[in-house]
């Protein structure tokens, strides 16, 4: 009985590499011949690349400048969760993006310094380089555009979170009003961010975004902004300088955490009061701990 094997593999090349048929009997062949993935039409092109593990599919695109335009025409599906990690550390800033699917997580660093990552428990995280999208003349966060833009189209998500380490206020605002950034879903903020840079947060809220301000987030007793409580789910931990016309001020919030707060009783049960009287419900569920 004869058999035959055919193997067809991607070596992180542009060339698509198809080694020999063997046969019984028959020693394997060691020639290979190289076919040139360019010369696919698109829709095989296309159905190839969506098969491929998503930092097959980044290496593939970094190999040259006329396969990543062939990637960026195809369209992925949104199957990865991706979260932004912004920080200035003494060694320069950190600009890492983690994309995380079912099968992996992998971290693509366009920063000049790189952020210590975590292992996942039964989680291996690949660590990429994307020096080639990157100049080095250019700030990080530009840089972090750049290479998001791309990352969009070869590895799209169902959501995006940013995290803002150690940042200044003018780094928050660049961040904050970036196009490619702008639709965040959650944001985590860290206690290095001062009240200016919170509020440049707040600034952008929407009923349909998040934020989390860490235990180490202490904002000033007397500050106050009128779209603090405008997100869809917000989480002060510190949150002594919540008053009673902040409480007031929400409208169509899903939930809101709070750990520490200066509310007295007296104001606690006219909010619940105002809920239970509003025909706009306007919070679905609150916890004061």
């Amino acid at each position: 009985m004869t058999s035959i094997g055919l193997f067809i593999c991607f070596l992180n090349t542009s060339k698509l590499k198809i080694v020999g048929v063997t046969m019984e009997g028959q020693s394997k062949t060691t020639d290979v011949r190289g076919f040139p993935i360019q010369m696919l039409p698109f829709l095989p092109l296309e159905l190839i690349a969506k098969h491929m593990a998503m930092e097959e599919r980044l290496s593939l695109a970094l190999t040259s400048t006329k396969t990543e335009q062939f990637l960026m025409r195809c369209r992925f599906h949104e199957d990865s969760v991706q979260t932004i990690f912004f920080c200035d550390q003494k060694n320069g800033q950190v600009a890492d993006i983690t994309i995380s699917t079912d099968v992996g997580t992998m971290v693509v660093q366009c920063g000049v310094a790189h952020q210590d990552q975590e292992m996942g428990a039964g989680i291996i995280k690949k660590v990429v380089q994307v020096s080639k999208w990157c100049d080095k003349k250019l700030p990080t966060i530009h840089n972090a555009q750049t290479v998001y833009r791309r990352i969009c189209r070869l590895i799209p998500s169902i959501g995006m979170t940013v995290y803002l380490g150690r940042l200044d206020t003018a780094d928050v605002e660049k961040v904050m009003v970036a196009e490619e950034f702008k639709d965040w879903m959650m944001a985590c903020v860290n206690g290095d961010v001062d009240a200016r840079g919170v509020g440049v947060v707040m600034d952008h809220s929407s009923l349909e975004k998040s934020v989390i301000c860490s235990p180490a987030v202490r904002l000033p007793d007397d500050f106050t902004h009128e779209k603090a409580f405008h997100f869809k789910q917000s989480h002060y931990v510190n949150a002594r300088w919540v008053r009673i016309e902040h409480l007031l001020s929400m409208r169509g919030v899903q939930e809101v955490t709070m750990m520490y707060t200066d509310l007295k009783v007296t104001e606690i049960n006219t909010f619940i009061h105002h809920c239970m009287e509003s025909e706009e419900a306007p919070l679905g569920n609150s916890r004061l701990l």
